[in-house]
């Protein structure tokens, strides 16, 4: 009976968790690969003789467009 009970209580406490977790809305921040500081960049490296590879181009954040 006991192990019932804890089944039950846990399987309902995860229904109300999930449930939690879906009802928000997440916002996000609009971000956009910063040009200007990967031209400055690439553009020492060129006259330095090395090659830059960019596994994570540096960001910066956009105004978002507002849906009104």
């Amino acid at each position: 009976m006991k192990r019932l009970s804890l089944f039950l209580s846990i399987l309902i406490s995860t229904f109300f968790l999930s449930a939690c977790a879906g009802s928000a809305q997440v916002r996000q921040s609009a971000t956009q690969i910063d040009s200007a500081y990967v031209n400055t960049v690439e553009r020492h490296a060129t006259r330095a003789g090395v090659e830059v590879v960019w596994v994570n181009p540096p960001t910066r954040r956009v105004k978002a467009k507002s849906n009104q």
